[in-house]
This record gives C-alpha cells, structure tokens and sequence, in this order.
C-alpha cells in the first residue's frame, strides 16, 4: 500500500492543519493534535516512532466533523472490534479512504473495477467527549461505506449497512463514555465482483459526530415545500414547514418552534418570514411533527443562472430556552415536466443539457472530497451542462449541496439493479435488496419488517428532499441488462412498490426509471411499467434511442413524459478503443500508434475521433488569453466540436492545430 503514500501524507497534513479550528476541545489538546508518546524518547530503547492522536469532541457545535484521525487496516483483524485491541502499527488515515486505490492493479482483478480488488478492511478510531457533551444525545453519521459495513462502539456491535451509496446513522448514547477513552470500530466487508464499475472500498464519504440536547430536531427533521409557488412568486409565498421534534428526556416536554427564513450568509435579522408555533406536548420517549407556515416575501427564484439559496433557522424552545438549533437549506424554484413541452423551470421551458456521472475521482478513487467534486461541477458548468444524472446509485451528499450551489439539477439515482445481480456480479446489493434488517439493528430509521431496499431508497429521498437541484428519482437502470435480460412481472412487481415509497415520502418530484428495451419492444411488460409509472406521475427516462424512436414513442403514448436518461454524446467512442496491437480484445487500452503530435492525451484522442468519424470542427479555447482559433472542414455536409482547454498560448495551440490536422489528413 505504498502506491498512495504521497497524496495521503499530504491529506493527512492539510487536514491536521483543518483539524485545529474544528472542535472545542476540553483538554488542553486541540482534535488531531499529535502527542509524542514514550517511545520517541531516549528512556526507551528500540521502539518504533508512535504518534498518538488525541481526538476530543464537545457540545460546541451540533454537527462536527469525523474524518480525522482513524487507524486502518487491510486484511484479517480479528478481535479489532475491542477496545483494547492494539491498533498501534495500524495505518493512520483521514477520510474520505478508498483502499482499493491503494492496492495493485491486476490482471486477475475485473475490468468494471478497474483491474483493483476489494477486501475486507478494518477502521478504528479513539476519542473523548468533553464535559459539555454529558447529558447530550450522540449520533454517529456516515454518508457512505462502500460495502456491507459492521459498526461497534466500545466492543458492542450497534448494527450494520450493505448498500454502499447511502447515508446510516446510530443513536450511539448509551455505549460512549463522557469520563474517559471511547473507540468506534467499523468493519467493511467488499467481496468482489460487485460493481459494474468503479465502486471504491470502505469508508470514502464524510462522517460527522452530532451531539444534541435530548429535546431535538430528528434526523432528516424538516420538510419545505412551497406548493403555491408558481401564483405567489410576486409577493408572500405560502411555505410550508413540517418539523419531526424528538424529545429523548425522561419527561413529558411543552414544545415551540420559531422558523426563520433568510438569505444564505445573510442574517436572521434582514429575514423574508418568520413564524413561531403553538405549544406542542411531547411525551418522554417520542416524536412528534409539527406543522407551520411562512409567508415568505418575494423569495429569489432558485435557478440554473441564478441559483439563490436560503437558510430556513429551526429553534426548538422549552419555555424561552432555544434548545436546538437546526438550519436547513432551501431554494424557492418550481418546474413542471409536460408531455408535450417538455421541462420547464420556473416557467421557463429549457432543455436539460446533461451528463450521466459515476462517482469516482479518477486518481483519487472514490474519495469524496468535496474540491475534487466541486471541480467536477464546475468544468461540466462551464462547458455548458446544467444537469446531472448521478449513475448509478445515490451520489454523495457533497455533490447534490454543490449542485444546488451552482445551479445544476439532479437526477438521483437509487439503484442499479434491483433483485438479480448483473453482468455475474454475484456479489452485487441485489443479495441485500429484499432482505429484511435484522431486528438487532440499531441503525436509525428502520422499520419493522422494512427490507434494505426501502431503507435506502427512504433515507436518499429525505436526504435529499430539500434540495432544488434535485428535479427526479430514479428508482433503477436498465434493471433487465445482464440480469435476467427481460422486463418480467417480478420486475414491474418490484416497481411499483418503488413507486409507492416514494410518492409516499415526496409528492413534489416525479419518479422515473432509465429503460434500454422500449426502443424495441413496445408492447408488453416494459410498455406496462412505463403505463405504471406515468399513472403515478413519473417520468419516462429512454436510453439510447434514436429520433425515430423518441418520435414513435410519443406517438403511441401522448401521456408519456419523455426525455433521454442515456444517451449517446455527438461523437461517440463508446466501445471503441486503439490498442497497441490494433485487435479488439485484451486488456491494454492505450492511444497506440497514433502520430505524434505535441500537446496533450486530448489531442490523441481528436486524432482518433477524426479517423474514425471523419470532418471535425475543432475549437480551442484558453481560458489564460480568452482567444479562440477556428479551423473548419466541412466535408460530406458533417461538422462535429471537441473543445481543448488549459492551452499555454495561442502560438502553441496554433501550431498544435497545424500539426493535429495535418496528420489525420483532414486538409493540407
């Protein structure tokens, strides 16, 4: 695991230099400060180095970060789960951690994974809790293990998470200790295959400690919805507020709450509507949901040039006393799908201009670090995209706050498949899908009898049902393809209870699905479902049909929503590649024996685009001189435009064009 050395010293460093404006610490340590332990001295003889961590956490703030500090290891680690288990030669790492980026590559390992194993890997981490937290409710959050995880705190097993895409918490109150060292053990079990693509392994989202009074807002506590958006844009909006107040006291509590809406940044003080409720009594124990209204005056539409963000402020007060403070972000926006118009926004009818994305970052692995995402968004942003189908699993909880930061709508994904492994992945969540949890469970939301399937699906819709740029659900992918191959009854069984869990949760977005077989088959089961899902207000997502295909379709079912969930881009290389020894099989994938022209693995790639398409516009653009060079063939009557960006000069790019052109034989 020496691969990956450098970027995660690096990490380590930053985010040690993060750590010490984090947390209010009771010692006189700050979180993540390094103690050098007996063995650096000279009172010791031959010991290795050994940095001990001292990771404190108090009640200063609600919601603080976990990624600093854990201790990991690859392989067999019986026993880690007990507190006095020595972890001392484990790795130390901060997350966001994939371990399958820093293992080998080999050729024993499948293609869809990128040529890495999986594995079992083995977290822990030690911490103390300050005084302010005594008498505080404690919740654990990850918002993502990639897969089958097994969480313990102070050696007792709270319960476990298959589904590698989204978020689980544990109440974790009763098991930590507010006098001396608590440790939490997560146990990540990824058995491969089980991915159709670059999955990643362990812990590579954030966690977050959430310490609050025992009277609070619950998890996924608020709901915002402005149903009359659309007639009182121009003046006061009608927003609705459904709060969920736990109250986790041993007595019975008299309950306000006071909603304030402002600009996000802005003050409370310059608000746009305020409200506080009626007194609710809440019994020892329980949960309760309380409903309030704001007139909210001439919010800022939320769009895709203008993505105006505001913070609605939940205070829970017993009597005058504001024990729990929650902020929630939210963007006044309304759309509308036609089966004629098509999408509109905010009255406005537009095209959505998008891309379907994995989460991957490339060098990175599966880490989500929110720059490297934000970086994502931002190139897709300026190259003219204004929506994203997350492909195809529920996307990191970073991604959809930077969406709704810059102005990109969402399409989340829940799953991939659902009951049938695909493509032989036999290890794939379908094995999870119907299971139902484990009544020894103690992850937060679980119901009686709930399977994981609609475990996770309720927890991505409450996640995210908030969130403006999230526009649809999309309850699976091609769900057939390298299954079973066919769209039987079982599978439209399996969709309409997705249907119903999710209008159950969220009215104001349509469910859908991306289909590979109506463009084919347009009768049937799969015609059924599509009938199904329309019925229920959904939307129909068609991947890789062709004009003929959307026009026949339309034809045939004028309710339909249509729209292109996947589709081919205008030069497309899917399934095409220059190998070294020019066959179409094995697994070397290369730019080969093209001509070699200076620059960059970008012009490679517009050589072979233009060898295998033929006339292509290409346009450079750089960003440092703002100039732009246009050299145009237009042959056959076909005219195509690749972009290149982070060019040097307009004389390099210059002669670069001269060279790419002259060496595909495109013009003299």
């Amino acid at each position: 695991m020496k691969k990956y050395n450098l970027k995660r010293k690096g990490m380590a460093a930053a985010a040690l230099t993060l750590a010490f404006g984090m947390f209010t610490p009771s010692v006189s340590f700050a979180a993540g400060t390094p103690v050098n332990v007996l063995s650096e001295t000279e009172s010791q003889m031959s010991s290795d180095k050994e940095v001990v961590y001292v990771n404190n956490y108090s009640a200063a703030k609600r919601d603080v970060n976990f990624n600093d500090n854990w201790k990991f290891y690859l392989g067999d680690g019986s026993g880690a789960e007990e507190p006095a288990f020595d972890d001392s030669k484990w790795e130390h790492v901060n997350l966001p951690h994939d371990y399958s980026i820093e293992q080998e590559y080999s050729t024993k390992m499948e293609a869809e994974s990128g040529y890495l194993p999986g594995g079992i890997g083995w977290y822990r981490k030690s911490f103390t809790l300050g005084k302010t937290a005594e008498n505080k409710r404690v919740r654990i959050d990850f918002g993502g293990v990639y897969m089958d995880a097994t969480v313990w705190v102070n050696g007792t097993q709270v319960g476990s998470h298959p589904y590698g895409y989204t978020p689980f918490s544990f109440d974790i109150t009763d098991l930590v200790k507010f006098d001396g060292e608590n440790v939490i053990t997560v146990k990540v079990n990824h058995q491969t295959p089980s991915s159709r693509w670059y999955s990643g392994s362990g812990i590579y989202r954030s966690v977050d400690l959430n310490i609050v009074n025992p009277v609070h807002v619950d998890l996924y506590g608020t709901k915002v919805e402005t149903p009359n958006l659309e007639t009182e844009k121009d003046g006061a909006v009608t927003t609705n507020i459904k709060t969920t107040v736990a109250n986790d006291s041993d007595r019975e509590q008299n309950v306000t709450l006071t909603h304030t809406i402002f600009k996000k940044g802005g003050e409370p003080s310059a608000n746009i509507g305020t409200v506080t409720t009626e007194t609710k009594a809440i019994a020892a124990g329980e949960t309760a949901a309380i409903d309030a209204t704001v007139n909210a005056q001439n919010p800022e539409l939320w769009s895709t040039t203008n993505p105006a963000l505001y913070t609605v402020r939940t205070e829970v007060k017993i009597g005058e006393e504001v024990v729990d403070t929650y902020d929630t972000e939210y963007g006044f926006r309304y759309f509308k799908f036609d089966e004629n118009s098509g999408f509109s926004l905010n009255g406005t009818n537009m095209k959505l201009k998008g891309v379907c994305m994995h989460h991957d970052q490339g060098a990175l692995g599966a880490e989500a670090w929110k720059r490297a995402i934000e970086r994502q968004v931002e190139i897709l942003k300026e190259m003219g995209c204004n929506s994203i189908r997350v492909t195809h699993n529920p996307a990191a909880e970073e991604l959809i706050n930077i969406c709704n930061e810059k102005g990109i709508l969402v399409v989340e994904e829940m799953f991939d498949g659902w009951q049938n492994a695909k493509n032989g992945n036999n290890n794939d969540y379908a094995r999870f899908f119907n299971q139902t949890i484990d009544e020894s469970n103690q992850i937060l939301g679980k119901e009686n009898g709930m399977t994981w399937a609609k475990y996770d699906l309720t927890a991505t819709v409450k996640r995210g049902w908030n969130a403006p740029s999230v526009i649809m659900w999309s309850l699976g992918n091609e769900v057939q393809e390298g299954a079973t191959g066919v769209l039987t009854q079982a599978y439209a069984n399996v969709q309409a209870n997705l249907i119903d869990w999710t209008t159950a949760l969220d009215t104001t977005r349509p469910a859908t699905r991306g289909d590979n077989v109506l463009k084919g088959n347009k009768i049937g089961i799969p015609k059924n479902m599509m009938d199904a899902m329309t019925t229920a207000n959904g939307t129909v997502g068609l991947n890789y049909c062709s004009g003929n295909d959307y026009d026949t379709l339309h034809n045939s079912n004028p309710n339909w929503k249509l729209y292109g969930s996947e589709t081919a881009s205008a030069v497309n290389s899917r399934g095409v590649y220059d190998r070294i020894d020019g066959s179409k099989t094995g697994q070397k994938l290369t730019g080969g024996q093209l001509p070699a022209v200076p620059g960059t693995r970008l012009l490679r790639e517009i050589l072979w685009q233009a060898n295998m398409y033929g006339p292509v516009l290409i346009i450079l653009e750089s960003r440092h001189h703002g100039t732009e060079l246009e050299k145009e063939h237009k042959e056959h009557g076909r005219l195509q435009r690749i972009h290149i960006l982070e060019l040097l000069t307009l004389q390099d790019f210059q002669k670069i064009v001269t060279t790419s052109i002259r060496a595909s034989g495109m013009t003299k």
